[in-house]
């Protein structure tokens, strides 16, 4: 009997307890919840100010309302540490973040958070800003804002880990982010974009090493045709190809699809290993002939066709796998138009490429045309150079271009061996497809 006594009691404490339990929880639903009621359960934990509620209900007039009368909620933060700006770039309401970047100072706009990237809302020490939150949350709009108002310090801020924007787009593996990145920070005047691609976090990541360190193989070719430094090493001495194989050693015979992704990597920076060997090579040899002419009394020394052969023949020696590279251009017959550019495109130096599309004879030599009628794109299309195709098609060049046998670059990548460089062959095609040509 006592036992069912101790029973009946302990029932009624826990009813008189759920009911108080259930009377809170109302009271703090009503005040807290806004209109969308898939959106409360966020309000409850995160207890939100008027502005914040106007941000997740995407209600741009009400905020509006609350920016001109200076209400103080457009720089509250919430539990998880977010401010309103914070949060619109979260979940992508545009106007109502183009409204808080019309009000908001720079320092306001560029302010950390202690919200995690991965959109779960909890807290942690990654410390990110608006811009980074944007590139992390799968909101284009927002990000093209921010490269809009404040291109240097979107691109230039970093969160408490160290990483900017473009370690955020290359951990996500967000091409159509990275391209947006990168062609902004072209735009710059007085930008290093090759110091910005390579730029390291706190434990000596650049954005190449944590696009490896993820298996995103489309953000790596990307990274490197835009010259990302194959052998950047971290805090601990790694390089992004040391970094993908202990990755692939991990994850072998259980995930297939994300091995096949590791083992891609590591097949693009062999590639880009190989020709960062043979530039070494070639950039040796053009020292040596800079000391012959520095000793010649004749001023000008011809490099004969023995010489060159023999010169290739070692630079074979040294490195089997690489493409012979180029150690000058012979003297224009009369009639031809053959440039260096030409040269490099056909036998795929990119860093050659890069360096001449970096001045302005470089950039005049894109469209020029040779003996054969062709730009350099049709020489780095029909060999499958994917890494000089980009570079020439990122700097304008003409992706219709006919030869003297009417044939587009896009027609000669169509037409070359597949079959020896399937994924070359593939990836040539896509950016020249993507480019518009035809």
């Amino acid at each position: 009997m006592t036992f069912f006594k101790k029973q009946g009691l302990f029932h009624d404490f826990f009813q008189k307890t759920m009911k108080c339990y259930i009377f809170v929880h109302l009271i703090t639903y009503q005040f807290c919840m806004g209109a969308d009621a898939t959106e409360g359960r966020w309000f409850r934990i995160h207890r939100n100010s008027i502005a914040h509620r106007a941000v997740l209900n995407h209600n741009a007039a009400k905020l509006q309302t609350l920016i001109d009368a200076g209400n103080p909620s457009i720089v509250s933060i919430n539990r998880a540490g977010e401010k309103p700006i914070h949060l619109s770039a979260r979940i992508g309401t545009k106007d109502c973040l183009e409204k808080l970047l019309n009000t908001l100072s720079e320092e306001e706009v560029f302010v950390q958070t202690t919200l995690d990237s991965d959109q779960k809302g909890r807290p942690s020490r990654e410390g990110n800003t608006a811009a980074h939150i944007a590139a992390a949350s799968n909101n284009e709009d927002c990000l093209a804002l921010f490269l809009e108002r404040y291109p240097q310090q979107t691109l230039t801020t970093k969160n408490a880990h160290g990483n900017t924007v473009l370690h955020i787009a290359a951990r996500e593996g967000n091409v159509r982010y990275l391209v947006l990145i990168m062609q902004k920070a072209g735009e710059l005047e007085d930008f290093d974009v090759i110091g910005f691609i390579n730029e390291q976090n706190n434990i000596g990541l650049g954005a190449l090493n944590m696009a490896c360190r993820e298996g995103k193989p489309r953000i790596v070719a990307a990274l490197l045709a835009k010259g990302a430094n194959p052998e950047l090493l971290s805090n601990n001495g790694t390089s992004p190809l040391e970094l993908t194989q202990r990755r692939l050693r991990k994850i072998r015979g259980k995930d297939e699809y994300t091995a096949a992704n590791y083992r891609a990597i590591i097949r693009l920076l062999k590639r880009r290993l190989r020709a960062h060997a043979a530039e070494k090579v070639a950039a040796d040899h053009h020292e040596e002939e800079d000391d012959v002419d520095d000793h010649d009394e004749g001023g000008e020394v011809m490099v004969g066709d023995e010489e060159i052969d023999q010169e290739d023949e070692d630079a074979e020696l040294v490195v089997p796998e690489a493409k012979k590279p180029a150690v000058g251009v012979k003297p224009a017959q009369p009639g031809r138009r053959t440039t260096e550019l030409h040269t490099a495109a056909k036998d795929g130096l990119g860093n050659k490429v890069e360096r001449l599309l970096s001045t302005a004879d470089g950039r005049a030599m894109i469209n020029i045309q040779d003996e054969q009628g062709r730009t350099p794109l049709h020489w780095a299309a029909e060999g499958h150079k994917q890494v000089c195709t980009q570079l020439l098609i990122g700097a304008r060049a003409n992706v219709n271009a006919r030869d003297n046998a009417n044939k587009t670059p896009l027609q000669l990548a169509r037409a070359g061996n597949r079959a020896d460089h399937p994924r070359k062959y593939a990836e040539t095609i896509q950016a020249l497809t993507e480019a518009g040509a035809h």
